[in-house]
């Protein structure tokens, strides 16, 4: 049952996230949410017990945050601190790095991410020492929350295994 609703969350952060990048096209976003819902091996995915249950919708609402920050969804970053989205983003990206070692790929998107919203200020204000300092706490923003959650995992791995992703055991 515990699958199934993650599969259910998953349907759902497909359609959000389709939303958030055509918001003019509210039918492309259900088109979405249900291919993803009736594609027949992810109900089968989701029907029984595994990781892949848990990474989707992390992996997913990563992406979302990611959009957001992108967009500069003014909705997101009036309800939360200015610095809450980053710290959300990388205790997601950390969750999902712990469920399963494909998590690791969120991190270089978070990386674009973040440059590109140090590019989109350093147009607007023209000062290279602003963006860069706003770029690097950003990141480690990100970066303090996803070790906190999956560092002492890849330490363990390597620890027992001499290889960080425990692919040698």
């Amino acid at each position: 049952l515990f699958s199934v609703l993650l599969g259910t969350w998953a349907v759902y952060l497909t359609w959000a996230l389709v939303r958030e990048l055509y918001p003019a096209a509210p039918w492309l976003a259900l088109a979405a949410a249900a291919i993803h819902a009736f594609t027949p091996m992810v109900v089968f995915i989701h029907a029984s017990v595994n990781n892949d249950n848990l990474i989707v919708p992390l992996c997913s609402l990563a992406l979302l945050y990611m959009v957001r920050l992108v967009k500069g969804a003014t909705h997101f970053r009036k309800c939360v601190a200015p610095h809450a989205p980053y710290l959300w983003l990388g205790l997601t990206i950390g969750l999902a790095m712990l469920t399963k070692a494909s998590g690791l790929a969120l991190l270089p998107l978070a990386a674009a991410t973040v440059a590109w919203q140090a590019k989109q200020r350093l147009d607007a204000t023209g000062d290279w020492g602003r963006a860069l300092l706003h770029a690097l706490r950003e990141m480690a923003l990100i970066l303090l929350p996803a070790l906190a959650v999956s560092g002492w995992w890849f330490y363990r791995n390597f620890q027992l295994y001499g290889d960080w992703l425990g692919l040698n055991a």
